[in-house]
Parts: C-alpha cells; structure tokens; sequence
C-alpha cells in the first residue's frame, strides 16, 4: 500500500534538516566554487577574488564581522593595484 504524503498547510512551520557543514565554508572555497562555474569572460575577477582570498580567504566565512570586511576594504584600497586602477579610470598616465 502507498503511503498518502500530504502538503504541508500554508503558513505551517517546518522543519528542515540542517545543511552539512553550513557556515563552515571559507572564502577560498567559496572563490573556487565560483570560478568553477564562471562563464563569463571579465578577467579582473581573478584578480579581485585573489586580493580578497590573500585578506579572508582561509577564515570561516561564519566568524566574519563587518570590522574584518571593513579592514580588508581599507586593505585593497591601499594596494598599489589599486592606485593603479584609479589612475586608469581617471584617465591619468600610470
């Protein structure tokens, strides 16, 4: 005999079984994940992922907070790459 499986009344709270490992990801695996299904063809994005990944990129992303993201901010907005980047955007000789 089959068993009936009913739907779950609107508005019913459910239960759902914790993901493995949620929250015990780092950034690095979070970028390759990433450039593992990237497609697209913007070359920078390796660069920008490596910047990050060299700040965070072996902590947990759950023990972040907003001081750890704002210092690593302040950090890629002091590399040179960055002076760099803001004089080709200005349209200023390098």
């Amino acid at each position: 005999m089959e068993a009936t499986r009913k739907a779950p009344a609107v508005g019913d709270v459910q239960d759902f079984p914790p993901a493995r490992n949620r929250g015990s990801f780092t950034l690095r695996e979070l970028a390759d994940a990433c450039m593992a299904s990237y497609e697209g063809r913007d070359g920078s994005r390796v660069q920008r992922l490596q910047a990050w990944c060299a700040l965070l990129g072996d902590r947990v992303a759950a023990d972040w907070d907003g001081d750890d993201v704002a210092d690593a901010l302040d950090a890629i907005a002091r590399s040179p790459q960055s002076d760099d980047q803001a004089k080709g955007a200005r349209g200023a000789p390098s």
